[in-house]
């Protein structure tokens, strides 16, 4: 079965903190994938509402196990992490052998600019060579979140880059990404 990667550019990525008595905290990481975030710390956003945004999630969570269109619930899921991060843009990958093919391209700003259709177009060329240098190939094959704030500023040392080819073609910056595995339930881990 094919396996669905989910690599959006973001303007602002978050982390969800909730009140709770006195302090805020943070979601624990210990339940989580290990996620890999850059040295540069950027001022937090607004805290979200946990309450809200577990209601959120639940009704997202029954919206898409009712839908039996692949096309559609992979928009959706695009559509839906996209909002829930605050994203202006996302891709929605889909692994097919040592390949990752564009199932799914959002993104505001270029879809202003050059047309819906153009930036599909332009975005969906061809499929990336998985490779682990890559960001998107990085995850598929480790499992690992990354969670960059600046996605020029990523150390050299570590073992994946930002290839910044489509930000120069298509006169567009990405600046910051959230990249996270999604992974077909009956597949075996990476």
């Amino acid at each position: 079965p094919a396996r669905t990667w989910w690599s959006p550019p973001t303007k602002r990525c978050t982390r969800p903190t909730a009140s709770a008595g006195t302090g805020s905290r943070s979601f624990s990481r210990a339940a989580r994938p290990s996620v890999e975030e850059d040295t540069l710390r950027q001022p937090e956003p607004p805290s979200l509402n946990l309450t809200q945004a577990f209601r959120d999630l639940v009704q997202i969570g029954i919206t898409l196990t009712s839908e039996r269109n692949l096309g559609t619930l992979l928009e959706r899921i695009l559509t839906e992490a996209r909002r829930f991060t605050r994203a202006e843009a996302g891709t929605l990958f889909l692994r097919e052998g040592d390949q990752l093919r564009f199932a799914v391209v959002q993104n505001d700003p270029l879809a202003r600019k050059l047309g819906e259709e153009e930036m599909r177009s332009q975005l969906q060329e061809q499929p990336l060579h998985l490779r682990e240098l890559s960001l998107a190939g990085h995850v598929v094959l480790t499992g690992d979140i990354l969670n960059l704030h600046d996605t020029y500023m990523i150390p050299p040392d570590r073992p994946y880059a930002f290839d910044s080819r489509v930000d120069s073609r298509l006169n567009y910056r990405t600046q910051s990404i959230l990249v996270v595995p999604l992974q077909d339930p009956t597949a075996a881990p990476p």
